[in-house]
């Protein structure tokens, strides 16, 4: 991940529970919102569902909000209706 940072100055990673680190993360931008936001979080429905609920406002309109490791079927999850783009 450092050389991440290395590379690519505007390149920030956390780490940490994804359910706790929402206010770290909005620390981080400093009233900015990120081009691109990649979580490795809950990999569950629900907690799949929080993290998007909780960060999609960090992620500026036209930007993305991409997950590691999610069920993107349809029939079991779909953030859609709550402003999100479809897999």
């Amino acid at each position: 991940v450092n050389c991440l940072e290395d590379r690519f100055p505007r390149f920030r990673s956390v780490v940490g529970n994804s359910h706790k680190m929402v206010r770290q993360v909005e620390q981080m931008l400093n009233g900015d919102q990120a081009d691109f936001l990649f979580i490795d979080g809950d990999h569950g429905r629900d907690g799949v569902q929080q993290d998007f609920d909780e960060y999609r406002h960090l992620v500026r309109p036209g930007g993305l909000v991409a997950f590691h490791d999610i069920n993107a079927d349809a029939r079991y999850f779909s953030v859609a209706e709550r402003g999100g783009v479809p897999a």
